[in-house]
C-alpha cells in the first residue's frame, strides 16, 4: 500500500451488511489526485469526520477484480502517524543538538554530559564569565 496526502472532492458513506451478516460502514471518496475514480474502504473513527476540501493521509493500492481495476485505501494507524511524528521530531532535535554543539566549539564552551552538570564558561579578559 502507498501512504499519500490526498485533498477529498467527495465523501459518501453507506451503512452496509457483511455476507456473515456484521454490520459495517462503507466509505467512497473522490480525491482530486484520482481524478473521477473513486476509492473505497471501511468508515471509522479515525475517518468520521472527514469533510469534501479536507486534505487527509490515506494508504492505497489499486487491485482487480473480475477483469476490473479498483482503488481501496484504509485510515493509516495512528501508531504509525505517531511513530513517523517522532521520528521526525528527533531528526529535528539531532539537527539542533549538531548546532549546539558547532556553535559551543566555536565558543570554546565545554559542555556538560546534560545530566546535571554545569556548563563551564571561559573567563574573559576581567577573569569573569562573559555573562
Amino acid at each position: 500500500m502507498k501512504t499519500q496526502k490526498v485533498t477529498l472532492t467527495q465523501v459518501s458513506r453507506s451503512e452496509k451488511t457483511s455476507a456473515s451478516g456484521k454490520p459495517y460502514t462503507r466509505l467512497l471518496l473522490k480525491c482530486s489526485e484520482f481524478g473521477d475514480r473513486f476509492l473505497s474502504g471501511f468508515g471509522n473513527a479515525g475517518n468520521a469526520e472527514w469533510r469534501e476540501g479536507e486534505q487527509v493521509e490515506i494508504q492505497w493500492e489499486e487491485v482487480e477484480k473480475d477483469g476490473k481495476k479498483y482503488l481501496n485505501f484504509q485510515t493509516p494507524k495512528k501508531e504509525d502517524i505517531l511513530l513517523r511524528e517522532i521520528n521526525a521530531i528527533n531528526f529535528k532535535l539531532g539537527t539542533v543538538q549538531t548546532m549546539i554543539d558547532a556553535i559551543a566549539k566555536h565558543l570554546k564552551i565545554e559542555q556538560g554530559t546534560g545530566q546535571g552538570d554545569e556548563i563551564e564558561y571561559p573567563e574573559n579578559d576581567l577573569g569573569e564569565p562573559p555573562f
